[in-house]
């Protein structure tokens, strides 16, 4: 934090210490005199007060007094502009009021996105402005200053005092999403992702007349030097194809205006301008819905560093800790939660690495997992958790009677199976389910029905239908981790009554099993093999590796000769654009070799980053790799160099330059 914004925050408070101290020595003012007199009185008592004890003059023009009775009242002047200062706007944009506001709305209820020091928002109260609020009085009330209130007390404290202040009627937060004409205020609470700073309130005023949207944090002034970037009072204006961004003067000098500039304006112009777009239900969804946020974010810091740590620095797999680690501490929090203070028992279909049961386990859950081959990784967990080696499919003994619930994460071939495991082992079995790749009941890839969206949340559709028809009332959530494949589906409860559950295991579930179950010879549901296949392109025949990189390479050099030859070699070929695209290699590749390559994760992608001593790939295009010197190392002279030996312009490097052999 720079040394001009502590100052500006400690004038904040020496600010609100001031005016604190002023209301106590106005609570005893006589009241002769006209009101008039006596409000002229106080005012200048009070501007005077504030210019004694606190540094900061601009203050003065940031508020207005206003006097009610034996209360005094700071309020802020949004209307007026000149106590707003213009910060930065965007460049031109096409968008409507109605894109804008949606933009507004989804940074309203998710600004972790704009904000990684938040980790969550809760609007907790929504308040209709029932009649208009002077042009001159629009906002808060003195006692918005919060060091007087016990912090259990702070949320019913300011609602109270809106109330009092304001004409509001309390609404739903679908009322304020409409994005009509009328004016609002929200009470929300924002989750910080350190826990050693304590989460504060903010208060929303959109105003939909005008176009424009005020946040204003409450906190502790012992906090202010805690309150994470891009919170702190702000306004956010439409304007005809533009968003304008203004701060109060106060904090002109304190706030990161790198943050506002290149960090907020650019994610809401994005969002605005593809608000019609399929995808943008993503964002405007909420995560956590089915748990508390702010339990989550505790439980999950707790056991990031109870088990996280260790785990990281002791992995045995060759997957990335840092990411696979933290992704099942967030699912074992999330479960925990979600089954509240109720020890449940479950397994864990297609477990993996195991560490989710392991977790679950550890924290007084009985459970175990079951996978088709055994990890690594399972020696290391201590105590160790019951996780077996075993082959998952509706042929087999696939009821687990000790289980309230089957976990699916990642189980890809068994994932449609999850919801029909626990439909069938009994009326009471619920589900968690946490799709990734997507395949069939028969173990073969998922196609994709509706091309209007994503493939992902095509088979999440999917799913969640098999589900439904399932007579499961299933619930969808979106999971904090750290992972692209985050969406879970939840069976909880059944939508028909345990009297009817025997007719729908003979009639819907039963009969998904007679039709993929092994029939003599006949398989019809594949199960993933058991050792399991390297498909990075370093198992395929060579021939057909070295064919390809012919292919290839004589396109690129095709190409780099074309191009001298029309500058008559007055030219860096190197620093030429003769790279080709994909769809251009793939064109000069036979049918039976493209086919091969498509079995390979990756395909030609990966077989060419193989060989990364030769190409390089950038913003799908092929490139070949210029020779650079470099430090010599313990692979230094290791290989023959290819360009010296297969290139026409031969390596540009000298021999006791070049890395390879010449």
């Amino acid at each position: 934090m720079t040394a001009s914004s502590v100052e500006q925050k400690q004038n904040w408070r020496q600010c609100t210490m001031s005016t604190c101290s002023f209301l106590k020595e106005t609570e005893e003012l006589p009241t002769s005199g006209s009101a008039d007199q006596q409000k002229s009185h106080e005012i200048s008592r009070f501007a005077n007060c504030l210019s004694r004890q606190s540094p900061c003059v601009n203050l003065l023009a940031l508020f207005i007094v206003l006097f009610n009775g034996s209360q005094y009242f700071l309020t802020m002047n949004v209307d007026n502009k000149e106590d707003w200062t213009l910060i930065t706007s965007s460049e031109k944009l096409n968008i409507d009021r109605n894109q804008f506001w949606q933009a507004i709305w989804i940074w309203n209820i998710k600004p972790n996105v704009v904000n990684r020091r938040l980790f969550a928002c809760q609007i907790l109260h929504c308040f209709e402005l029932v009649t208009d609020l002077s042009p001159n009085a629009y906002f808060f009330d003195i006692n918005l200053n919060c060091d007087d209130i016990l912090p259990d007390q702070l949320e019913t404290t300011i609602i109270s005092r809106i109330k009092d202040k304001f004409n509001v009627e309390e609404c739903s937060e679908s009322n304020v999403q409409q994005f009509s004409t009328k004016k609002y205020l929200l009470v929300k609470r924002l989750h910080l992702k350190n826990q050693n700073f304590s989460d504060f309130l903010e208060i929303c005023y959109l105003n939909y007349h005008n176009n424009f949207i005020v946040h204003y944090p409450i906190c502790y002034s012992s906090d202010l030097e805690n309150v994470p970037a891009l919170v702190f009072p702000l306004m956010l204006k439409f304007e005809p194809e533009k968003i304008l961004v203004n701060v109060l003067p106060l904090w002109k000098t304190s706030v990161n205006y790198d943050k506002l500039h290149y960090i907020l304006l650019p994610k809401l112009s994005k969002w605005a301008e593809n608000a019609d777009s399929k995808d943008i239900f993503e964002l405007e969804s909420d995560s956590l819905k089915l748990i508390p946020v702010n339990l989550y974010n505790e439980l999950y810091l707790h056991w990031k560093e109870k088990y996280g740590q260790h785990l990281v620095e002791n992995w045995t797999e060759s997957t990335d800790p840092s990411k696979f680690v933290y992704e099942d501490v967030g699912i074992a929090a999330y479960l925990s939660l979600l089954w509240g203070n109720k020890k449940v028992s479950f397994v864990d279909l297609g477990c993996g690495n195991g560490l989710l049961v392991h977790i679950l386990t550890q924290e007084g859950h009985k459970g175990r997992g079951i996978d088709i081959r055994p990890r690594k990784i399972w020696d290391l967990y201590n105590p160790p958790a019951m996780l077996e080696v075993g082959v998952v499919s509706p042929s087999g003994n696939w009821k687990y009677p000790e289980a309230d619930w089957i976990i699916g994460n990642h189980s890809d071939e068994l994932t449609p199976w999850i919801p029909v495991f626990a439909a069938g082992n009994s009326y009471n079995c619920k589900f968690f389910l946490l799709p990734c790749c997507a395949f069939e009941f028969n173990g073969k890839r998922y196609q994709r029905k509706n091309s209007s969206v994503s493939s992902y949340n095509d088979y999440i559709e999917h799913v969640k239908n098999i589900s439904t028809q399932l007579g499961f009332s299933t619930k969808v959530d979106r999971l904090r981790i750290p992972s692209t494949k985050r969406i879970c589906l939840v069976g909880e409860q059944r939508s028909y009554p345990f009297s009817s559950y025997e007719n729908i295991l003979k009639e819907q579930i039963e009969p998904i099993f007679q039709k993929y179950s092994t029939v003599g010879d006949v398989n019809n549901f594949i199960p993933r093999d058991s050792v399991e296949k390297v498909r990075n392109c370093t198992q395929i025949d060579r021939s057909l590796t070295l064919k390809i990189d012919k292919i290839i390479s004589d396109a690129l050099i095709k190409k780099q000769l074309s191009i001298m030859e029309k500058k008559k070699n007055a030219c860096d070929i190197w620093s030429e654009d003769y790279s080709i695209s994909f769809k251009e290699a793939v064109a000069l590749l036979e049918s039976q070799d493209l086919k091969q390559l498509k079995k390979e994760c990756g395909g030609l992608k990966t077989l060419l980053r193989n060989n990364h001593s030769v190409y390089f790939i950038q913003n799908g295009r092929i490139f070949f790799r210029k020779p650079t010197e470099k430090n010599k190392t313990s692979k230094w002279k290791n290989r023959p160099c290819w360009f010296f030996h297969d290139h026409p312009l031969s390596c540009p490097l000298p021999e006791n330059k070049c890395s390879f052999i010449h």
